[in-house]
């Protein structure tokens, strides 16, 4: 079975792949507390992969 969630740092850009909506809306929740930004809008493929990025905003 795959990971139901990972994340990916690139620089100042974190990357969330996800396969369970709940867990990956907790997790997009607590990075944007943490201060990020999301960069275009959180997808779901034909799969059921939920994936966003985000950056750390500069307010």
């Amino acid at each position: 079975m795959a990971n139901e969630l990972e994340i990916h740092h690139d620089k100042d850009i974190i990357y969330i792949n996800c396969l369970d909506e709940k867990i990956f809306k907790d997790k997009l929740n607590d990075f944007l507390k943490q201060g990020y930004a999301v960069l275009g809008m959180p997808q779901k493929n034909k799969f059921g992969l939920f994936k966003v990025a985000l950056k750390k905003s500069n307010v």
